[in-house]
């Protein structure tokens, strides 16, 4: 049957049908449209304080690098000053702790980069035992010290930096970026605005 042979009452009837039908369409799709940008508004937080944790870990180790170093030019200095631990400085605390477990459940790629960098790093810390021990050493000139200093202190440090910069990039690309979430947020707008379009074509 035609829908201009409708009763008034059928006619009204399907033109509610169709409206209410919309509506939920409408409104499903809204739905899901937050959902996804609320999603990805996390994973961009979520990445983001992650590559600054990561950022500033480099900033520390050259920080504890230099450290040393003021302790190897310093002639009254018998210990050089620094964590030598390496699971209780700023990033072993990190690479041993929650913040490696929530960085791999965000991006798994990460898993294998992160086990890689801890012999680096461990490296890098005995190296600063080995300099303890060479000043502690009765009428040490130093020359030991600063021989360690340059020949794998420097080296390890720019092994674990090497790493890290590799973490950051797979970090980067396995979670969501600020583009992403514009793109799901300016589809998202995209969709309400022919939504609303087509219902003003059907029902002026």
């Amino acid at each position: 049957m035609r829908f201009s042979n409708l009763t008034i009452g059928k006619k009204i009837a399907s033109g509610f049908g169709a409206i209410l039908t919309l509506v939920i369409i409408f409104s499903v799709l809204s739905f899901f449209g937050i959902n996804t940008i609320v999603h990805k508004a996390k994973e961009v937080i979520a990445g983001n304080t992650l590559d600054a944790t990561l950022a500033q870990k480099v900033v520390d180790h050259l920080t504890w690098t230099n450290k040393l170093n003021t302790a190897l030019v310093d002639a009254k200095a018998t210990q050089v000053g620094v964590e030598t631990d390496d699971h209780k400085c700023g990033l072993g605390k990190w690479l041993y702790g929650e913040g490696r477990t929530e960085a791999e459940a965000m991006a798994p790629h990460l898993a294998p980069l992160l086990k890689d960098l801890e012999q680096p790093h461990s490296n890098l810390h005995q190296t600063a035992i080995a300099i303890n021990t060479s000043m502690g050493k009765q009428g040490s000139d130093r020359t030991e010290a600063v021989s360690i200093y340059l020949t794998k202190t420097l080296p390890a440090l720019s092994e674990v930096q090497g790493h890290l910069k590799k973490i950051r990039e797979q970090g980067r690309a396995d979670i969501s970026t600020d583009q992403a979430m514009l793109k799901s947020s300016n589809s998202f707008k995209q969709n309400t605005i022919i939504g609303s379009i087509v219902t003003l074509l059907v029902f002026p």
